[in-house]
């Protein structure tokens, strides 16, 4: 208990962390998910197996990578930007198939990327609106952690101290410090707790 006391902010901000990778990876394992889906209907028909999983692998690569390179940007600009990012795979694997059809298979591309694309903002708005209001758990995070866990629940789950952000998910529609606890009101809770 001496450790969280001497760190009581940063507690809440290793919370945060640690709730931000989470959402991260699911976003990301679910990325992939879409991107198999996606691909094998539009495109399944027009690769081997072992072609198919070759260019896949390079698709949700390159897709990983491009999310990557845009954390500044708004979700759905990013989510088109990081389908965009598979155009030069998919006209390089088509073009080299041995499927023939490569003039018709290339007019499928902008219909692939935009169904990654809304399907991608759709899942990244549904795990942020799930984490910030809890519907995923008091501590979402906590399945995919190891030693952290301890310091991660006792913020989230004995104190109940939620993931930051929620005012600014809903656009601040009740005004500013209406709907969520502050930063700083969350130390002070941290602080108290480590006095007792």
């Amino acid at each position: 208990m001496a450790y969280i006391c001497g760190f009581s902010s940063l507690t809440d901000i290793l919370a945060l962390a640690l709730d931000l990778r989470s959402l991260q990876k699911e976003f990301l394992d679910g990325l992939t998910d879409i991107a198999t889906e996606e691909f094998s209907r539009f495109f399944g028909q027009f690769f081997v197996e072992q072609e198919f999983q070759a260019v896949l692998s390079r698709i949700c690569r390159v897709m990983q990578d491009t999310f990557e390179a845009t954390s500044t940007m708004d979700a759905p600009e990013r989510m088109e930007e990081v389908a965009s990012s598979t155009t030069v795979t998919l006209v390089d694997s088509l073009t080299t198939s041995s499927s023939g059809l490569e003039a018709f298979v290339l007019k499928s591309i902008p219909d692939f990327r935009y169904a990654v694309s809304s399907r991608a903002a759709a899942l990244l708005d549904d795990l942020r609106r799930d984490y910030l209001s809890g519907a995923r758990g008091a501590a979402p995070a906590s399945r995919y952690l190891n030693k952290t866990r301890p310091i991660y629940e006792f913020v989230r789950v004995t104190l109940g101290i939620r993931m930051h952000g929620s005012e600014n998910y809903s656009l601040f529609a009740n005004g500013l410090g209406v709907d969520d606890v502050t930063v700083g009101q969350d130390v002070s809770l941290v602080h108290e707790v480590c006095r007792l």
